[in-house]
């Protein structure tokens, strides 16, 4: 994933490799008289070694891109018709590197490579004397102060993202009172482990003094003992170490103070006389003790250990903010002092042009010398002046490392750092005369320095720190014994009801299945496979056949007892049975209904009342079989009807078990990066503002006020916009187009380059850039939720 710092150092490689061949000069010429011939060759064989060393290291400092060229670079020097490296060889080594991504090595990396590039027992007598290979050697120094740039960088954005989560937590603890309990449950251990050395060591003190003023060991039983030795502000202070600080409460080291200072006074005055001294004339420090005791019970009254535990959350986050902003600060140096050379884009409106100024060789001796370097050579090629010297590079080089030192130098020792970086400034301070003190500068800073820093960040955020994963889980474990033992009797008791509603629960799984989801689906497919085969029936598939066959018998018979029907006529009214027409018949039913008795007795009134039941029976089939072809018809949607609420509850189920395993997340985390990324929206709109924006110089105010500031506020964005820059490479991003991706990416390093020397209305510009982004990809999501 590209980060702010790579991008930073991938441009100043770039601005290192367009000024290179301007600083390479032209290799002289061999000697051609005999007697110099060999020692000249063994000179030159020498030379071709190291530049091809020094060409090597160049190419594990550039991106991957341009390794290619680096290798053809090495072939080319290699051969026996190249004299040297030419500044266009030189050159070509990281043509890619504007345009791809740098990949930052770790500190014990980059130590490691200028060791052995520069290793304190090599001698600078013979580089020296050959400017081509030393400023060679310049060069990949400066590519190695670049890459530790980069790599400071990117340690000092890593530990402040670091504290970031540590606060996250802590907010999370803070506002849920449910959280504040679990962590003062949490958190017993330690603090009883508190309690017990500090009673210990109170009880250590308390004999202590007893043994000077010759008496006995006071008894560990007594509760007299007890009182004094752990009263209850130490009993507080102990438990909850933030009360010494925040409320005044005592400390172990105040208490063995106040035990000396009263025998002191014992073992110099009598009680009767030290009894009048303390009733009639009280002196200053019994006052103070008073006044102390007394806002101590006063402040008992108001205790309640939710209420404490939620104070000490407060402050350590304000402590964790605190740090925070003095890692933002010194993010913010860096970032300013590289963007001052011209390195960066920098603003066009009139508002920055006002405080712009030209850049010359006194502004080298300036923090951090690479950046001022990259712009002086800037300004010279857009005015054609003349071209730097190889002292330059060096004095730029040296800047750099010692601005480095200075960022990382603890905040206690701010003013010496301060002095220190004058007294370079004013060229007092010794720099390095030859590439190897030079390196070896930059070896002491990435193993000692940047070590001194890192332990003592360490140091003190581990004290800030969540809990660990042991003193977070020791709860639940301490329970699973007592909850587990319960949860076993009681399954024991009920195993009967239990296997019962294992067995009701697996037959109703199992039938909802099978009956409603696999043979509702089999159905689907036996209907199109089969076509109209099978599937619904209302009736026989030969009933209306043999009814209506019936029925035409009957007709016919009818007509042929009744009218004498020849055999003609009879196949005639046999096509008018088919086509439903019984008027013969219905001619005689009227006629037996005028003499229903006649007609029953002789017959023909029963016979015509049977052929119109079996007419309605013909006709009720007509009816259910098209009711059969309709149903045929809508079969398949009626089964996906019949399937779809199987299927609506499987779906759900699936997204549910997905968004347990899915990469990304349940929907609640994607919510909860939609909220944090809008918080971030949010600061940007606050760190720009015209109230927190990066102070300009004016005549009548501190420069030095003025610069913190900018670099507090510089830090702080960096920080907020890397949130954004992980947002886009998480699997939280909703779009996988990566064209979309990279335009999101673009629009946030232009705020991470111009935003906080940007004017006022390029400032709310950038701001409203992000701003879109953020209704077009949701964010207002996570804060609705």
């Amino acid at each position: 994933m590209a980060t702010y710092a790579s991008d930073l150092t991938a441009s100043l490689s770039a601005a290192l490799v367009q000024l290179a061949p301007t600083l390479v000069p032209s290799s002289p010429p061999t000697p051609t008289e005999p007697a110099a011939l060999s020692q000249a060759h063994v000179a030159h064989e020498h030379a071709q070694g190291r530049q091809l060393e020094l060409r090597r290291a160049l190419a594990q400092l550039q991106p991957a891109a341009s390794t290619a060229t680096a290798t053809s670079c090495d072939a080319t020097s290699s051969s026996p018709s190249s004299s040297s490296t030419s500044p266009s060889a030189l050159s070509s080594l990281g043509q890619s590197t504007a345009t791809s991504r740098h990949r930052l090595r770790s500190p014990r990396e980059l130590a490691d490579l200028a060791s052995s590039l520069f290793p304190p027992t090599r001698g600078g007598s013979q580089e020296l004397s050959d400017p081509h290979l030393a400023s060679i050697e310049y060069v990949v120094l400066a590519q190695l102060a670049i890459a530790a740039y980069g790599t400071i960088l990117r340690t000092l954005m890593h530990q402040a993202a670091e504290l970031e989560r540590s606060d996250e937590y802590w907010a999370s603890v803070e506002s849920a009172p449910s959280a504040t309990a679990m962590y003062l449950v949490q958190s017993t251990p330690e603090r009883a482990l508190a309690l017990g050395t500090v009673s210990l060591t109170r009880f250590k003190q308390l004999a202590t003094v007893a043994r000077s003023k010759g008496g006995e060991r006071p008894p560990i039983w007594s509760r007299e003992t007890w009182k004094r030795a752990v009263p209850p502000s130490l009993f507080l202070s102990a438990v909850f170490p933030h009360l010494s600080a925040a409320s005044g409460l005592p400390s172990l080291a105040e208490l063995s103070e106040d035990d000396s200072l009263a025998s002191d006074m014992s073992s110099s005055a009598t009680g009767k006389t030290f009894a009048a001294t303390a009733v009639g004339a009280p002196s200053p420090a019994n006052l103070a003790r008073l006044g102390r005791r007394t806002a101590r019970s006063l402040f008992f009254l108001t205790l309640s250990p939710l209420s404490l535990t939620r104070a000490e959350v407060a402050q350590k986050r304000r402590s964790l903010r605190a740090e925070r902003d003095r890692l933002a600060t010194r993010i913010g140096e860096l970032t300013l002092a590289a963007n001052a050379g011209g390195v960066a884009p920098t603003p066009s409106d009139s508002e920055s042009t006002a405080d712009s100024r030209v850049i010359d060789k006194s502004d080298l001796r300036r923090p951090p010398g690479l950046a001022q370097l990259f712009g002086l050579a800037a300004a010279q090629r857009e005015e054609a002046e003349d071209e730097l010297s190889l002292d330059d590079v060096k004095q730029a080089t040296w800047q750099t490392v010692r601005h480095l030192e200075g960022v990382l130098a603890p905040a206690s020792s701010s003013s010496e750092t301060s002095e220190a970086s004058t007294a370079v400034e004013q060229g007092s301070t010794s720099r390095p005369q030859t590439p190897a003190d030079l390196a070896q500068s930059l070896v002491h800073l990435l193993t000692s320095t940047l070590a001194s820093h890192d332990a003592a960040f360490h140091s003190s955020s581990h004290t800030l720190a969540p809990p660990g994963a042991l003193a977070r889980a020791w709860p639940y474990l301490l329970s699973v014994p007592l909850v587990g033992g319960i949860v076993a009797r009681t399954v024991y008791n009920n195993r009967a009801s239990l296997r019962l509603w294992a067995q009701e629960t697996v037959s109703t799984v199992r039938g909802f299945l099978i009956d409603w989801v696999v043979e509702p689906v089999r159905h689907i497919l036996e209907t199109l496979r089969g076509g109209d085969e099978g599937g619904i029936a209302l009736m026989g598939r030969e009933s209306l056949k043999s009814d209506l066959a019936s029925l035409e018998r009957m007709v016919v018979d009818f007509a042929r007892d009744e009218y004498k029907l020849g055999p003609d006529e009879l196949q005639v009214l046999a096509e008018q049975v088919k086509a439903g027409d019984l008027t013969p018949v219905l001619r005689v039913w009227e006629e037996d209904i005028k003499s229903p008795i006649r007609s029953a007795v002789r017959g023909s009134l029963v016979r015509t009342l049977l052929i119109q039941v079996q007419k309605v029976k013909v006709d009720v089939a007509l009816a259910m079989d098209g009711i059969e072809k309709m149903l045929k018809s809508q079969q398949l949607t009626f089964g996906f009807v019949g399937v779809a609420p199987s299927m609506l509850i499987l779906a759900l189920l699936g997204r549910w078990v997905k968004g347990l395993v899915r990469s990304d997340g349940s929907r609640h985390k994607r919510s909860e990066e939609k909220r944090r990324c809008w918080m971030v929206i949010r600061n940007l709109d606050l760190l720009l503002s015209p109230t927190r924006a990066r102070a300009r110089p004016r005549p009548q105010s501190d420069t030095s006020a003025s610069d913190s500031t900018a670099a507090l506020t510089q830090g702080h964005l960096l920080l907020s916009l890397s949130s954004l820059r992980g947002y886009a490479h998480s699997g939280h991003f909703p779009s996988k187009d990566t064209q979309l991706r990279s335009a999101f990416l673009e629009d946030v390093r232009a705020v991470e380059d111009g935003a906080t020397q940007a004017g006022k209305d390029e400032r709310r510009a950038l701001v409203r850039r992000l701003e879109r982004w953020g209704d077009a990809l949701g964010w207002h999501e996570g804060v609705r939720a």
